[in-house]
């Protein structure tokens, strides 16, 4: 469930090649397996600065360019 070699190409990119995107991939195929619960984590993939989802500055900005196209993928 976890060797994301054993997917498609087209498969790996359209989740995104980010540690979100794979690590939301790995995740359905545990779930595809029996697996009750699992935890994806976020990368905030490409940030200078980590602040998660707090998104009190600059909203607009940081979700339609940083966090939702990754979300989106995942």
């Amino acid at each position: 469930a976890l060797d994301l070699n054993k997917e498609s190409e087209r498969t790996r990119e359209s989740y995104g090649m980010t540690l979100l995107g794979e690590g939301a991939l790995a995740a359905r195929g545990l779930v595809e397996r029996g697996v009750r619960f699992a935890t994806v984590v976020w990368d905030e993939y490409n940030q200078s600065c980590i602040s998660g989802w707090d998104t009190h500055v600059d909203q607009t900005r940081r979700l339609t360019g940083e966090l939702l196209p990754g979300l989106d993928l995942a």
